[in-house]
């Protein structure tokens, strides 16, 4: 079957989809838009306002966090396992997401405290390091009803 890129591009970007692969790729676009909120906040809040890389870390990884939750549920996953029930979906994703942010604050530690790397860059090496574990564990553990 031959697609129109117009087909294409409707099937990437607005119809609801349960497909695998594009809700990869959405979850990457979605996952670059939070990583950059992420990235930008942790710089203008360690940079301008002062804070300690860790609790501008911290902050900026909670509201990146929150921006991928809502863009997860608007257009990255069709369906959730709780129906319209979201507080379950979001106390989960919450529970998935302070996980994430343990691991990071501690990969920061090591990267910018033990290994004395610039703490962007341990930025950037955390997410890298959380952004597949992160996908699955949403994924299969909130969205995914598949049977």
């Amino acid at each position: 079957m031959i697609f129109t890129e117009n087909e294409i591009l409707k099937k990437l970007f607005r119809q609801k989809t349960d497909e695998d692969l594009i809700q990869f790729f959405r979850y990457f676009l979605v996952a670059v838009l939070s990583a950059g909120i992420d990235l930008s906040l942790l710089y203008i809040l360690t940079e301008w306002a002062g804070l300690y890389y860790k609790i501008a870390a911290g902050i900026s990884y909670i509201l990146g966090m929150l921006v991928n939750y809502i863009l997860s549920i608007l257009w990255v996953f069709d369906k959730n396992r709780f129906g319209d029930e979201h507080s379950m979906g979001f106390a989960i994703f919450l529970s998935i997401g302070l996980i994430g942010l343990g691991v990071t604050l501690f990969l920061m530690w090591l990267f910018v405290d033990i290994l004395s790397l610039y703490y962007m860059l341990s930025r950037c090496i955390s997410m890298g390091i959380g952004y597949f574990w992160k996908y699955f564990a949403r994924k299969y553990i909130i969205f995914d009803t598949k049977k």
